[in-house]
């Protein structure tokens, strides 16, 4: 071990502070990830750190990583969309609590796919078959806003930069985005309406069959129909390996330091 130290401490000390690069896995502790982080911040004087799991996906899974809806909370919706999510195979802890809701307190499931074999179709009360999840989601908020169904109180009061982005998704072309997600406008608008009706929706996501982009456009639409942070409402989105989340948590990220504090924050590079 003092030989091996020796040479990584050689290897990190001989080139520039930010020529080295530090990743940490998602399936480290919590600790282990404090440790990898503080090695590279504090160690090798670089903010080069971050993960494979989420590498150049970042974006679009921070924000929505610290807006889940408690799962004590999956009793109490009126509707649960499952958006490429196989419950029953990949997060069998949630899946039981989204059936037991759907028996117990009759709450219909609906489930949106794009496999044609996705072993969720028999235990949901209605299938959409799309073909991209993001054209989708972006195809939504488009008949929303090109509409005026989004809910403006809820965003004069907590969003910011709206109006930049009501100005470029009316630009893009709504029939190609509905083209490209897959499926008939009809089914668009009829989902659309629906969800933005829907008393206590809960929109549950996995990361691992959902883009970045996509994860981005899906944290619009909970905002806009003004369902974000809400009891019962909103998003859950799935984590892939057993500490995903911890990645952000413990800053394994260039963007945040541990405790999901800026990296711009004078006092977080002064620790």
């Amino acid at each position: 071990f003092e030989k091996a130290f020796g040479i990584i401490k050689e290897k990190i000390k001989n080139v520039k502070a930010d020529e080295n690069a530090f990743f940490a896995g998602a399936r480290l502790s919590n600790e282990e990830m404090y440790l990898v982080q503080k090695l590279a911040r504090a160690g090798a004087k670089t903010n080069q750190i971050a993960s494979f799991h989420y590498l150049d996906r970042e974006k679009g899974n921070v924000k929505i990583s610290y807006e889940n809806v408690p799962f004590n909370k999956i009793q109490e919706a009126s509707r649960i969309y499952l958006l490429g999510s196989e419950i029953n195979m990949d997060n069998a802890v949630v899946g039981f609590m989204i059936q037991n809701t759907r028996f117990k307190n009759n709450i219909p499931v609906e489930l949106i796919t794009n496999k044609s074999n996705s072993r969720m179709i028999n235990k949901v009360d209605k299938l959409l078959q799309i073909k991209s999840y993001y054209y989708f989601v972006k195809a939504l908020n488009h008949y929303i806003l090109s509409n005026e169904l989004e809910n403006k109180l809820f965003i004069n009061d907590n969003c910011e930069g709206f109006e930049k982005y009501r100005t470029n998704l009316l630009k893009e072309n709504y029939s190609e985005l509905v083209k490209k997600a897959g499926i008939a406008n009809e089914l668009v608008i009829n989902f659309a309406q629906n969800y933005n009706k829907e008393l206590n929706a809960i929109l549950v996501f996995s990361e691992k069959d959902v883009s970045a982009s996509a994860s981005s456009e899906i944290y619009n639409l909970v905002m806009l129909t003004g369902k974000l942070g809400k009891t019962a409402n909103g998003i859950i989105a799935l984590k892939e390996k057993n500490n995903s989340q911890g990645l952000f948590d413990m800053g394994i990220i260039p963007q945040m330091g541990v405790g999901g504090i800026p990296m711009t924050n004078k006092s977080l590079i002064e620790k």
